[in-house]
């Protein structure tokens, strides 16, 4: 294992065997791709808001932005936001879950969407 400086909070790392290794400092924005082998960073992005997990669908990333009650879908290979979605009735997003039939169930300070 190698250290890696991530800046501020580094809150979440998330491995996936076919897919890679991600590292969340949510505290500064910022979601880091690792080679799963060295964990050297490949890629890294920032997203101007906090972040507190992440969660694999396909080959995207479902990313919930704290602040602006946002989710954002990001390839993984990439780190491109591939689409973003806006949740009006949504104070302090938390964490998004892909549904089996489609859409999203998203977990918010007071209560639970689902879209």
């Amino acid at each position: 294992m190698k250290d890696l400086p991530t800046g501020l909070n580094p809150t979440v790392i998330k491995y996936r065997g076919d897919f890679g290794t991600f590292l969340l400092a949510g505290a500064v924005h910022i979601l880091y791709r690792l080679d799963s082998a060295s964990y050297q960073v490949e890629r890294w992005t920032a997203f101007g808001d906090r972040i507190h997990e992440i969660t694999f669908l396909g080959k995207g990333l479902y990313i919930p932005l704290l602040r602006h009650s946002r989710i954002l879908v990001v390839d993984g290979k990439t780190l491109q936001v591939t689409h973003q979605e806006t949740l009006d009735l949504c104070e302090r997003l938390t964490t998004v879950l892909p549904l089996t039939g489609g859409g999203v169930a998203a977990l918010c300070e007071n209560e639970l969407l689902v879209r």
